[in-house]
């Protein structure tokens, strides 16, 4: 598959400005459409409205940046690709903020928690009543991201996991 989802041939017309790049690739997933940070929820808004549903979040750290790659589907066209975003990482191992996709797919409440443990990103839910669930991949007093790059294992021995995890033995 060489070309773009319908969805997004229609987004591509209706929404330019929120459209950074658009990448195309053969194969499963080989579509993927990079949106202004300006426009992020403008766009998802768009895919919603249109019954596009999230199956999955995933992270990455390239350079000073943390790519959050959304792996969505139309299931009525059949269609699967990737819509994604980048986010500036602070110089410091401090936390960043983005807009949370959950008022729209809340499957992304998990996802999105999982990567505000592992890469220190605050999902903002203003308003919606929509709350970060604790998965228990770090200990409450962790203040560490241990899928930065800037993450040091060796100054941080044991302290990842609750208590009687399998890294505790």
């Amino acid at each position: 598959m060489d070309c773009l989802p319908k969805v997004c041939e229609q987004a591509l017309a209706d929404l330019p400005e929120a459209i950074l790049k658009v990448e195309t690739g053969p194969g499963h997933r080989g579509q993927s459409i990079w949106i202004y940070k300006d426009h992020f929820l403008e766009f998802i808004n768009f895919l919603k409205q249109r019954e596009v549903s999230l199956d999955y979040l995933s992270a990455f750290e390239i350079e000073d940046s943390l790519v959050l790659s959304y792996f969505v589907s139309d299931r009525r066209e059949h269609e699967q690709w990737v819509v994604r975003r980048a986010l500036d990482l602070p110089k410091t191992k401090e936390r960043t903020a983005t807009s949370s996709v959950a008022p729209y797919w809340p499957s992304a409440i998990l996802f999105e928690s999982e990567i505000s443990a592992l890469f220190g990103v605050s999902f903002l839910r203003s308003g919606t009543g929509l709350k970060n669930v604790n998965l228990g991949l770090l200990n409450e007093d962790y203040h560490s991201f241990p899928l930065r790059k800037d993450f040091h294992w060796e100054s941080n021995p044991k302290r990842i996991g609750r208590k009687n995890s399998v890294l505790d033995h």
